[in-house]
């Protein structure tokens, strides 16, 4: 118990160039000595964004579980097509809203199930099913092992079966929009393999067909039994050199001959998915009649230009640009790369006690690797990135196609989770997805939902989405929802929109979408902040609300911190970066204004010295261990209560607040576990500056949640979150701004945990367009440059600190740099 503390698929022919198990353990990359037999714990992953696999490696049944991004049952893929995204048909009677608030403001509490809505094919991400690769015959297999390259982008495998030497791996091409397995042996004669589709569905709701001896064409439907679902294609194609390729159609498998040296396999797909057909115009289709099989036979005949050589340096020089453009080690890495030990017995191994460095860099090159492989597609990531596996339901005596919770955009804190880490490594361009997902299906529908619910105008969401613009509350079938009254998902995404412009000086993005799509968001916050008549201060508040999935209140009360909160840097980010989008409306930048400066800014300290999580009802629990830390968000991932500049309370009153709900809130253990909860602690812990408990809680994920695969586990489900907000959150031990107004602050080691003594940090990012490479030493700076190369051309006033030290302050011109050294 933790005790709280204050190609490449490379040249056909050529043999592939395989790292001994000793040099796998290293800081970017895992391994292991037996191949996988659980997708949860021991599957490795690689992707490209729109296509994922999960490959077990095993030599006599590979495994390769594939994924689609957009290959979603349920939405406007349903049998009647009537799908709304959950809104009413008609506009809901505003008295209903009015009576829900003036029962609040009577009594500080109601139940909001008179807005809430059903979410009847509401659907689910859905597995297609695996590809195959069978050995003919019996073998022992001997000196076996897998890894996962960080660097490399890629999976290798290899192992010797008598005399035959075996050499596999897989990636994903994002430049080419495909997958890749490459085998090739040399030695003695190696055996025949069967290589086939498994589609995971029941006999006759799926097509595999032979489009020629070396191409295997497999077509089906997300949900198999539902005619209209939506449509798939896959399209497999393999190179043979010594041996030859036959297709069987009756059999749906290609037998590739025994004494084959190198086979290289090419996976393409399509959904009829169309996320630009998501508005009133298309009558949310979000298709538009494609042909899945077409569009899959072109990208099989693009890939059909270019060898195996050219496949391979294309993913590598895409995959190096993202993955090398940042480096972090943790510690010194000649000493915490020599370890004998798997990756697996290594987590096995592991306490938050003793921790492992290796380990701990381990995780944080995982949550960029796992990003830049999920990031890339038509959506964003997800609850589980781009993977997902079907499983045997005993009961249907069928597979179960989809996924925990859907594996949808949960908006309260897991989609902004996985992108914690982007800007501040340098992995800002992978934000595009979301932007789209925000842009083209929750604004369309959630205009509606605005409309609809509220008469309001701007748009709005709720809490869960899917990727056909689902915006309502989505509710009614449990009155009791408290996790669906959560009208700011919209605002807390929306901050990674003004964090993008802001780190990366970016007008361009905000001029074209950032700066739209919050100001209507905006626009529905104007409309629905409501003086608050239950304390009697006229404030305004939202109302109702409620702290995300807390069950202690009904589920609507007013001024919810993190509402506060949210709206409290929406508005901010409204009127720092109106300027630069060009605004002309007067009125609006006056209301804002007018607006912000009446707001209840989420930051009231109870009776036993607690932030309360409800605004004006000191009712928070002590001994509260709820997963959710919602109402310290204003400290991480916000920073309205990380630049608290008010004199009542001051902002050592609010720090203190915010360290001691967090301190009661406890470790994240007891209220499901999760390791997204853990990861949210550690951050909060590093903003207030206390390295060590930082450091605790991020070692404590480890040991409970990461499991062989480095996996971020929920009991037994996977979920995404926590890998990749573990580089934000170590990062912000390490570095930290909070604002780029002049003079811009820099912290560096705010954080640091006495294990990290030793370290360097290369292509770091920073509010402001800062670029920073920093070393450190005995836990001080030794080196080091602050870059000023992105945004300008006005210089700007920088202080640097080092702990509470001002080590640096002056002004700093566009492309010019300082040296970290003193």
């Amino acid at each position: 118990m933790l005790v709280q503390l204050l190609t490449v698929g490379a040249f056909l022919g050529t043999r592939i160039p395989l790292v001994s198990a000793s040099s796998s353990s290293n800081i970017h990359a895992i391994w292991d000595n037996t191949w996988a037999e659980d997708w949860y714990t021991q599957y490795y992953v690689a992707g490209n964004g729109p296509l994922g696999i999960a490959v077990s490696s095993n030599p006599a049944k590979d495994d390769i579980v594939l994924n689609l991004d957009t290959l979603w049952q349920g939405g406007p893929f349903s049998p009647y097509h009537n799908y709304t995204g959950g809104n009413p048909t008609e506009p809901f009677d505003p008295s209903i809203l009015k009576s829900i608030r003036q029962e609040i403001f009577a009594t500080g509490n109601a139940t909001v199930a008179a807005l809430q809505t059903g979410y009847d094919d509401y659907g689910s991400y859905s597995s297609p099913g695996s590809f195959f690769i069978e050995r003919v015959g019996n073998a022992t297999v001997q000196n076996y092992q897998r890894s996962t390259q960080f660097q490399q982008g890629k999976i290798q495998a290899s192992w010797d079966e008598g005399k035959v030497h075996f050499q596999r791996e897989y990636y994903c091409s994002y430049p080419t929009q495909s997958c890749h397995i490459h085998t090739n042996s040399t030695g003695a004669k190696s055996p025949a393999t069967v290589n086939s589709f498994f589609t995971a569905r029941p006999d006759g709701t799926s097509s595999i067909t032979c489009l020629s001896s070396s191409i295997l064409l497999y077509t089906s439907r997300a949900d198999p039994l539902v005619e209209e679902s939506m449509a798939f294609s896959l399209i497999a194609k393999v190179t043979v050199q010594g041996g030859s390729a036959t297709c069987s159609s009756s059999n749906g498998s290609i037998t590739i001959s025994a004494g084959a040296t190198d086979v290289f396999w090419s996976i393409v797909g399509d959904t009829e998915y169309d996320i630009d057909a998501g508005t009133s115009e298309t009558g949310y289709s979000f298709s538009n009649g494609k042909d899945t099989v077409g569009s899959a036979k072109t990208a099989l005949a693009a890939l059909s230009t270019l060898s195996a050589a050219q496949i391979a340096s294309k993913h590598a020089a895409d995959w190096s640009a993202l993955y090398s453009g940042f480096e972090l080690v943790l510690g010194d890495v000649g000493t915490i790369s020599n370890s004998s030990k798997t990756t697996n017995a290594s987590i096995e191994a592991f306490t938050w006690e003793k921790g492992d460095l290796l380990l701990e860099n381990n995780v944080f090159n995982y949550g960029r690797y796992l990003l830049i492989s999920c990031a890339r597609g038509t959506l964003p990531a997800g609850l589980q990135g781009v993977w997902s596996i079907y499983s045997w339901d005993d009961t249907t005596r069928s597979y179960d196609l989809g996924a925990p919770w859907g594996a949808d955009f949960h908006a309260n804190i897991n989609i902004q989770e996985n992108y914690w880490g982007a800007e501040v490594t340098n992995l800002g361009s992978l934000t595009t997805t979301l932007w789209d997902l925000v842009q083209k299906t929750w604004v369309p529908r959630g205009t509606e939902t605005a409309a609809l619910l509220y008469n309001s105008s701007g748009w709005v969401t709720h809490n869960e989405m899917n990727p056909f613009g689902h915006t309502a509350m989505k509710g009614g079938f449990d009155v009791a929802a408290e996790w669906s009254d959560f009208q700011v998902a919209g605002a807390w995404v929306l901050a990674h929109a003004f964090n993008h412009f802001d780190y990366a000086s970016d007008s361009g993005f905000w001029k074209a979408r950032g700066y739209a799509i919050t100001k209507s968001h905006a626009q529905f916050w104007l409309d629905n902040l409501v003086a608050d008549k239950f304390s009697g201060t006229n404030a305004l508040v939202a109302s109702p609300c409620n702290s995300p999935e807390q069950p202690i209140l009904v589920n609507g009360t007013l001024a919810c911190a993190i509402f506060q909160q949210t709206i409290f840097d929406l508005f901010t980010f409204i009127l720092r970066g109106a300027s630069a989008a060009g605004e002309t409306d007067k009125a609006f930048l006056a209301n804002v204004t007018h607006s912000l400066s009446l707001l209840d800014k989420g930051a009231h300290i109870g009776s036993w010295g607690q932030l309360q999580e409800w605004g004006d009802l000191d009712i928070d629990e002590p001994t509260d261990h709820h997963r959710h830390i919602s109402h310290l968000y204003g400290m991480y991932p916000g920073t309205s209560l990380a630049n608290w500049n008010a004199s009542s309370p001051s902002k050592t009153q609010v720090y203190s607040a915010v360290a001691t709900s967090l301190w009661h809130r406890g470790n994240g253990t007891d209220d499901s576990n999760p390791g997204w909860a853990k990861m949210h602690r550690a951050a909060v812990a590093a903003t207030l500056g206390n390295a060590t408990y930082a450091h605790d809680l991020y070692k404590y994920a480890i040991q409970e949640n990461i499991v062989g695969n480095l996996f971020s586990h929920l009991g037994t489900i996977f979920q995404i979150d926590a890998n990749l907000a573990a580089p934000g959150v170590v990062m912000q031990m390490l570095l930290q701004s909070h604002s780029s107004l002049s003079p811009q602050v820099v912290h560096l080691l705010p954080a640091l945990p006495s294990a990290w003594s030793t370290g360097s940090i290369k292509g770091a990012r920073l509010r402001g367009g800062l670029g920073v490479n920093l070393t450190w030493k005995n836990g001080k700076v030794t080196g080091g440059t602050l870059t000023y190369d992105r945004g300008g051309p006005d210089a700007r006033q920088i202080q640097v600190y080092e702990g509470g030290t001002l080590r640096k302050t002056g002004t700093l011109a566009f492309g010019k740099s300082w040296s970290l050294t003193w």
